[in-house]
């Protein structure tokens, strides 16, 4: 259940876990705006 809910629970979960990563890569700061 966990696995199927984590899979895709949102369109938006997706994209926003990808943006923050990245953000928090390619940002060196912590509030990149």
């Amino acid at each position: 259940m966990l696995e199927s809910n984590e899979v895709m629970p949102r369109p938006i979960s997706n994209e926003v876990r990808a943006k923050r990563a990245r953000m928090d890569s390619f940002s060196p700061h912590p509030s990149a705006g």
